[in-house]
């Protein structure tokens, strides 16, 4: 289901922009602090979460946002996002197998409507996230959403923003939160969190009018791209085991609006958690290389932010000595261009609803 909310998220950001040549835009002000409080739900995606259910899961959020001044060509093209950072403290719903989180992220809100009377925003944050109680055998055994303190963050959402007067907005809307330690050790079911808020934002500094002009062409051309990358993950087999993942990646890319990509690539994955499964399932001793690679293909639909690549990428394995019910896999991909032709990546790697691990490497561009 997150994977399916953040296509919509690739969808909904890769529109041409909804501010015509020559329209007046009001910025309130040059930066924010706002805040949020927020109602949601433990979402049980697997029957073993079924037993962390019990009370709804609050929280409140507290911001700080910079707005965007028209300076650079990928802040016109995204209306003005405004960008900063959040705090964010859940109570999940069950004091004993999951007590409290704290959330630390980078925050970027994405404008999709702004009206006198009517804000759309679409927001996005990835960071760091504290979970008080996880997983262990001798006292939360039922935990098996998270299995420790310390994880990812990744959240999304649409936001409805009202002017109050020229300098405050009250806003409402639904957001979707997912914590999660990529698989380096197990059980990792993930916390899937969706949720309602109700909140306020009021700006500080001078106020600011930029008028809409014309965006410059943008390059067309392919981009080809390759990269090397590494992660770990655990294997229980009597004992809890850490190894590392290695992968490698070929893209091809076409630009099909200022905005975003269009494309597709080729995988080579080495997991050595593999040969034990392979083996559990079929019972052919397959050597160490040929059970732990798989060779897949991949679709890929991506958008441009600036520096950052943001790349949603389902992908079938050609080659798995795993059943044909493993042969689908999902990548979300962030990339950061340090210059125009290297970039480091952070993905994560999934089968359906299921965290593989995370990926961390480096690459680039011809």
């Amino acid at each position: 289901m997150f994977n399916r909310f953040l296509l919509l998220l690739f969808v909904v950001l890769s529109p041409k922009s909804s501010f015509a040549n020559g329209d007046t835009l009001t910025i309130p002000g040059t930066w924010s602090l706002g805040a949020k409080v927020q109602i949601g739900y433990l979402l049980a995606h697997r029957p073993s979460l079924v037993y962390l259910q019990q009370k709804k899961i609050s929280s409140f959020e507290i911001s700080y946002l910079k707005s965007s001044q028209g300076r650079d060509i990928w802040q016109r093209t995204y209306n003005e996002p405004l960008m900063g950072m959040a705090y964010q403290y859940f109570d999940l719903g069950n004091e004993n197998m999951l007590g409290h989180a704290h959330a630390v992220y980078p925050l970027v809100l994405f404008p999709l409507l702004h009206k006198h009377h009517l804000g759309i925003n679409i927001r996005f944050g990835i960071g760091i996230g504290y979970v008080e109680k996880r997983y262990t055998i001798e006292e939360n055994y039922k935990n098996q959403a998270i299995s420790t303190h310390i994880n990812g963050v990744i959240t999304t959402g649409v936001q409805f923003r009202i002017p109050c007067n020229s300098r405050t907005q009250i806003s409402t809307g639904i957001d979707f939160t997912h914590f999660s330690n990529g698989a380096s050790r197990l059980p990792n079911a993930g916390l899937n969190i969706p949720s309602i808020n109700i909140g306020f934002q009021h700006f500080f500094g001078k106020q600011i009018k930029l008028i809409r002009t014309e965006l410059p062409d943008y390059n067309h051309k392919k981009e080809i791209t390759f990269y090397g990358a590494t992660g770990f993950k655990e294997r229980i087999s009597g004992e809890t085991i850490k190894v590392s993942v290695g992968i490698f990646t070929a893209d091809v890319h076409f630009r099909i609006t200022r905005k975003s990509f269009i494309g597709g690539g080729a995988d080579v994955f080495y997991d050595a958690t593999l040969q034990k499964r392979v083996f559990d399932l079929d019972s052919i001793n397959y050597s160490k290389t040929a059970a732990n690679t798989r060779i897949g293909i991949h679709f890929s639909y991506g958008i441009a932010i600036g520096k950052f690549r943001g790349y949603f990428q389902p992908g079938y394995y050609l080659y798995n000595k795993l059943p044909v019910s493993a042969s689908i896999f999902t990548r979300l991909s962030l990339r950061y261009f340090v210059n125009e032709k290297i970039f480091v990546c952070f993905n994560l790697k999934s089968h359906f609803a299921k965290a593989d691990y995370f990926e961390y490497g480096i690459g680039f561009k011809i």
